[in-house]
């Protein structure tokens, strides 16, 4: 969070966090099968914010006045994603995108209010929004060798149904000789 909108003169940080951003996307890749395979991914994302701390302008004030603490909401956004898988033999392929996630988060100042209480005070809507660049390497499970096209198709014979089986021999059950 930066504090230079909200204290004239001022352009330290007020306060910093960490967060969890897991997303699930949607791929379409443009060229399933070929070497170069470009795509484009849309999701939505959940967001846990942790350690909030107030740093800075909010650490720096008078001693006479409660050093307040940040406490920022979870988020929830959605995310677009472009990029591309490059096929380096069979199975293996290396990746490069670029993500841009949407977070925005209400923040609130917890102030001590002197007798053992607290005060919020709501202080907007953080925008962390960041783009996240990745570079991997992967592995294609499962993968069939590619069928290679015949110049020209051999003439297939026609399926010949085979001869239904013979009937079982005559039961003579009682074993005198006669069948029954």
């Amino acid at each position: 969070m930066d504090g230079a909108e909200g204290f004239s003169g001022f352009t330290d940080s007020a306060a910093k966090v960490k967060h969890l951003p897991p997303t699930l996307s949607l791929q379409y890749h443009f060229n399933p099968e070929g070497t170069f395979r470009p795509y484009i991914g849309a999701g939505i994302n959940y967001t846990t914010i942790f350690s909030e701390k107030t740093v800075g302008i909010l650490r720096n004030l008078p001693s006479n006045i409660d050093i307040p603490d940040v406490e920022l909401d979870d988020s929830w956004g959605l995310a677009g994603q472009v990029g591309m898988d490059i096929g380096i033999n069979e199975n293996w392929f290396l990746n490069l995108g670029v993500r841009y996630i949407d977070i925005d988060s209400d923040a609130e100042l917890v102030v001590s209010d002197g007798v053992g209480g607290t005060t919020n005070a709501d202080i907007g809507t953080v925008e962390i929004d960041p783009f996240v660049y990745q570079a991997q390497v992967g592995y294609r499970f499962g993968r069939a060798a590619p069928v290679v096209a015949a110049a020209a198709a051999a003439p297939v014979a026609a399926a010949v149904a085979a001869p239904p089986p013979p009937p079982p021999p005559p039961a003579d059950t009682d074993g005198d000789g006669v069948i029954d």
